[in-house]
């Protein structure tokens, strides 16, 4: 028997492998797709692609052969060492109760292992030639669109260059099996791998049963099973036939078939059981606690199986956009064309700071549920040191990332022409998104109404915050002078407040007011004025005190808006009031 614990970690090195291969297929196609140069004639256009396609196929052959040789070795390793493992963990029962056994393989389990390392060998080497094609295939069809796009008149060279590095990098790095399925190398390689490696620890673990005459398995159980997989997992079952207790194994589990224990992607394993001799592995609360929903995000419960779908798809999206950086990286270092380079820095910088969201948002997502961050499942150039460690994509990217996502993220602050006060950087932003929420909802409030010209640019990030504070402390929850209890304040009210140097409805200066003022409207006013009646939340109630006009929804205690009392009505409402 193999542990989950294993089998979800036995293949990390050999991921390192193929992500670097990834990588490399990447950046060449983004290199031939620059290299193709301006679009010529249709004819000239065709023998250049096929020429370049030519090429493109032989070096990645080569990448791919060598990749092969060393994933191998490594498969090799896994193979002998998952024999000697899976017999310790299936003999442990007998072991425990004094039962002599013999832990060496048989020349049956010799001659199986060997089979099953020839299998899965030749399973890389058609998924490696696979991509090998289909990165052809990619940078065909980008191309040729992109060519397309050029003739038609629709879109500049520009564009249909960048567009057609953004195909590549997002679609082309694909293995494509006679089903029609298609998956990056990577996710291919893990499936290929685990699934086999499982597969035959399982025929192994069928011998030794068959020697010993042992007529139960047990399945093993781990959190975060999918859910036809968790109705049978931690159970015993009667390998021939099927008695009330114990229903048959086969049927049972879909053993033997790709959706059933020890099929596709399947981390679960089985390993002979002797009534009377061996103790149950997992108890009832124990499965029941997998399966019940023990964390929360986002305010939301979740189960183990919950998360782990959450991870991988986070997981998916920041290796695209890591495969999306590198192709623009390589093509940017691929092209003398000066306009093509400053408008690939420009995708660049925003893919990277997707990026940095990307994996800020899986950082959240590791925090609230408890979970570590797997860099193996995250990396796209991942490679093992001399010291045995996995290591995440190439650090030069990582770094141009960095200093790209920071370039993307000064630009958009800049381009609000506020003077923030808040987060300085896109580190500090994210980390104020996902540690202070409700400060970066206010944040995010903040951008939005100085980019519309509803608060002055000049008014900081810290002055919004200790304007809304104050209002939320001095006049929330305070009563009107005819009973009205305000509740809260409106988006529009805080606008008002502050005030802007040009409204962007008149063009002209207009003023704030004071909390101070507000608060002497409401319970001290010159003059109240029904604006608008009614049930709902459009009614309005007018509080014109000496300084400041405020609105209040009379129905929900809302403050709606707010301006200086004009001089003249002022003026006008003491007088009356004498």
């Amino acid at each position: 028997m193999l542990t989950p614990e294993y089998l979800a970690s036995c293949t990390d090195y050999l991921l390192g492998v193929c992500d670097e291969l990834d990588r490399a297929i990447i950046a060449d196609i983004a290199r031939r797709i620059v290299k193709t140069g301006g679009i010529s004639p249709t004819a000239r256009h065709q023998i250049d692609s096929a020429q370049q396609a030519g090429l493109l196929l032989t070096e990645v052959t080569k990448q791919l052969a060598s990749a092969t040789g060393a994933s191998e070795k490594e498969i090799r390793r896994l193979f002998d060492e998952a024999a000697v493992v899976g017999l310790q963990n299936d003999a442990k029962p007998l072991i425990l109760a004094g039962v002599q056994t013999d832990l060496r393989p048989s020349q049956q389990m010799k001659d199986l292992l060997s089979a099953a390392v020839s299998k899965t060998n030749g399973d890389l080497r058609n998924l490696t030639m696979t991509t090998g094609v289909t990165a052809t295939c990619a940078y065909m069809d980008a191309v040729n669109v992109a060519y397309m796009k050029v003739q038609s008149g629709a879109f500049t060279y520009q564009q249909a260059i960048r567009d057609a590095i953004k195909t590549a990098a997002v679609d082309g790095n694909y293995v494509t099996f006679p089903s029609g399925r298609r998956d990056h190398l990577d996710v291919a390689v893990r499936r290929s791998v685990l699934t086999g490696l499982n597969q035959t620890a399982a025929k192994l673990t069928e011998y030794y049963a068959a020697d010993m005459e042992c007529e139960y398995y047990e399945t093993s159980a781990h959190a975060g099973a999918r859910p036809s997989h968790s109705v049978w997992q931690g159970r015993i079952f009667k390998i021939e036939g099927a008695t009330a207790e114990y229903p048959n194994f086969e049927e049972s589990t879909g053993y033997g078939t790709g959706a059933g224990l020890c099929g596709w992607n399947c981390r679960h394993s089985f390993y002979p059981y002797w009534p009377g001799i061996s103790k149950p592995a997992y108890t009832p609360e124990m499965l029941r606690e997998y399966d019940a929903p023990k964390y929360t995000y986002n305010g939301e419960k979740l189960t183990e199986y919950d998360v782990s779908q959450l991870m991988r798809e986070h997981e998916r999206g920041i290796r695209e956009s890591k495969r999306e950086i590198a192709a623009y990286q390589a093509a940017m270092d691929a092209t003398g064309d000066k306009k093509l380079k400053a408008a690939l820095q420009e995708d660049f910088e925003s893919a990277s700071m997707k990026l940095k969201n990307q994996e800020a948002a899986y950082k959240d997502l590791c925090k609230q549920t408890n979970h570590a961050a797997n860099s193996t499942r995250t990396g796209v150039a991942a490679v093992k040191d001399q010291d045995g460690n996995i290591l995440s994509w190439n650090r030069a990217y990582a770094q141009r990332a960095r200093q790209g996502a920071e370039r993307k993220f000064q630009r958009l602050i800049e381009g609000t022409g506020a003077d923030i006060g808040g987060p300085g950087t896109l580190a500090k932003r994210n980390e104020l998104r996902y540690n202070n929420k409700e400060e970066s909802a206010l944040y995010d409030r903040y951008l939005r109404q100085v980019k519309s010209g509803m608060i002055s640019p000049l008014s900081t990030f810290e002055n919004y915050k200790k304007q809304c504070r104050a209002i939320e402390d001095s006049v929330v929850g305070t009563t009107t002078s005819n009973g009205i209890k305000i509740t809260a304040q409106s988006q529009h009210f805080i606008e008002r407040v502050i005030g802007t140097i040009e409204d962007p409805k008149t063009g002209k200066p207009r003023s704030g007011v004071s909390v101070e003022d507000v608060l002497d409207a409401l319970q001290h006013p010159l003059q109240t004025v029904d604006a608008a009646t009614g049930t709902g939340s459009n009614a309005s109630q007018k509080f014109v005190g000496a300084r400041a006009t405020v609105t209040v929804n009379p129905n929900t205690g809302v403050l709606i808006q707010c301006n200086p009392t004009r001089s003249g009505l002022r003026e006008r409402l003491l007088k009356d009031g004498k």
